[in-house]
This record gives structure tokens, C-alpha cells and sequence, in this order.
């Protein structure tokens, strides 16, 4: 239960990613613009607000590494999870969403 998971979390959920550009045209991903897993919505929401398909494209790996911690990791209390639930939350997160990732903790755990 260390912030120093962080890192090997991020290193994992970026690898998988990947850097590639999408425009989200496949019918499986609602997501439009991405680079690094984030979303032209997110790019808005967390770095530029006026952000463009072509600044998604151009995306620099640590805005990506910022709209991670701050989105994903702070919301879900990264920090206080015990190493691997940490990274499997923050993982699920990324791909499902938040809220989604909080309510199959809880049902996992009983709560």
C-alpha cells in the first residue's frame, strides 16, 4: 500500500495502450479520438480544454501519464489499495471506468 506502485501500474496500463492513434471509428470503440488510452473528452477535460483531434494525435506520453494519475489512480485512492488490487482497479478503471471498477471492488468484497 505504497504510492510507489504507481509507476509500475502506469508502466503496465501505457504498455498496454500503447501509443498508437485511433480516431475511434470501430464500432467497439465509443471512444473517438485516443492516444495513450485517452479520450478527446478527457484530453478536454484534463489538459486542454479547446483540445482537437490533432492535438490527441500529438499527445505527449506525460500529459497521458498526468490525465492517468489524476483521473484514474487519485480517484480510485490508488495509494491506499494493497499491492495488485491497486493495479487491478486502476487497470479496470482505465478501461471500464471509475465507478464501474469501485462497485466490483465492493461486491468482490462483500461490502
Amino acid at each position: 500500500m505504497t504510492a510507489s506502485d504507481y509507476q509500475a501500474c502506469e508502466d503496465r496500463v501505457l504498455a498496454h495502450e500503447g501509443s498508437k492513434y485511433t480516431d475511434g471509428v470501430h464500432p467497439f470503440d465509443p471512444g473517438g479520438p485516443t492516444r495513450w488510452g485517452i479520450t478527446l473528452a478527457d484530453a478536454r477535460a484534463f489538459w486542454l480544454s479547446t483540445a482537437t483531434a490533432d492535438n490527441v494525435r500529438t499527445m505527449p506520453e506525460s500529459v497521458a501519464q498526468g490525465i492517468y494519475k489524476a483521473k484514474y489512480w487519485n480517484a480510485v485512492n490508488g495509494d491506499q489499495l494493497p499491492a495488485g488490487i491497486d493495479d487491478c482497479i486502476f487497470d479496470y478503471g482505465v478501461n471500464s471506468g471509475n465507478s464501474r471498477a469501485g462497485k466490483v471492488l465492493r461486491r468482490l468484497l462483500g461490502l
